[in-house]
């Protein structure tokens, strides 16, 4: 015995409109000279610091494997160690995303605008 069922609809006719695009929502700092380790499963690995807001930073970085979705720990001048996740990685360079959003104090310290 064969059964049509109803097609499935996942979303409502208003969410099939084009896509916006998504913005940005936190204001980021450009960065030089600032230095980060990143402390992971695989060991650490040295990083430079290319720009960071509340909700996050990124890196570069030459010698060392990053994963997305790996969950690390970094650690920016002399600050403690602030724990986060990969969410790309561009040959050389990863974006990460604070599990906790920093306060502006310490990203400030980091950033040249400040």
């Amino acid at each position: 015995m064969v059964t049509n069922l109803a097609r499935l609809e996942l979303f409502t006719p208003d969410e099939r409109s084009p896509v916006q695009p998504r913005t940005r929502k936190v204001a980021r700092r450009k960065v030089t000279d600032s230095f980060a380790t990143i402390f992971s499963s695989r060991g650490e690995i040295a990083a430079r610091i290319k720009d960071i807001s509340i909700q996050g930073c990124s890196v570069s970085f030459s010698i060392g494997e990053l994963r997305m979705g790996q969950f690390i720990q970094i650690g920016m001048n002399g600050h403690d160690p602030v724990t986060g996740i990969v969410r790309w990685v561009n040959e050389g360079t990863a974006g990460i995303e604070f599990l906790a959003p920093l306060t502006w104090a310490i990203a400030a310290q980091d950033s040249d605008e400040f």
